[in-house]
């Protein structure tokens, strides 16, 4: 019994401790802080993305694990008044041809960010890069399938031509065993 308590604290403490929500700031309340792991949550889950936001002062650095799939949103106190915001998607994530649309929700949002709405921002932020994700894992998905019907295709092509060669060649050696 001692042992199954002992593992289960463990693994209770393993889950506090690696939380996707890391506010060093003191920008959000326990309140807010819970709210906004629950939209990363649900934008984690919707776009099968990891969703890391956090809060930390100029002078901090951050380490992360090896990540992959993931999505990391930096908001990093610059001075008293103001937060820097950055966007960091693992090399995996292929965001080329989305990288207006995202720069545009950063434009658009930055007077929240202003005003010091620190949730309001990022909760807007995280729903506007899901739409925009989940643009992209569509549009991926669609090249795949494009890709994969003319790899279909092309196969069929080239096992029919086959085919049809070995057949010819198999009726011309048959016709000259019969002269």
């Amino acid at each position: 019994m001692k042992k199954v308590l002992i593992l289960f604290l463990t693994i209770y403490m393993g889950v506090l401790s690696f939380s996707q929500i890391d506010d060093r700031l003191g920008a959000l309340n326990k309140e807010e802080t819970a709210k906004l792991e629950k939209k990363v949550e649900e934008v984690s889950e919707a776009t099968d993305l990891e969703f890391y936001v956090n809060y930390f002062k100029g002078e901090d650095t951050l380490q992360l694990k090896e990540v992959q799939k993931s999505v990391i949103i930096n908001l990093q106190r610059v001075d008293e008044d103001n937060l820097k915001v950055s966007l960091n998607f693992t090399q995996d994530i292929d965001i080329e041809e989305y990288r207006g649309d995202i720069e545009n929700i950063l434009d658009n949002l930055e007077e929240i960010l202003n005003e010091g709405k620190n949730l309001e921002y990022s909760m807007e932020l995280l729903g506007s890069l899901e739409e925009v994700l989940l643009k992209a894992k569509k549009a991926d998905e669609e090249k795949r399938k494009s890709f994969s019907a003319q790899g279909n295709n092309t196969g069929k092509i080239i096992f029919l031509i086959v085919f049809l060669g070995g057949v010819f060649y198999l009726r011309k050696k048959k016709f000259k065993f019969k002269k």
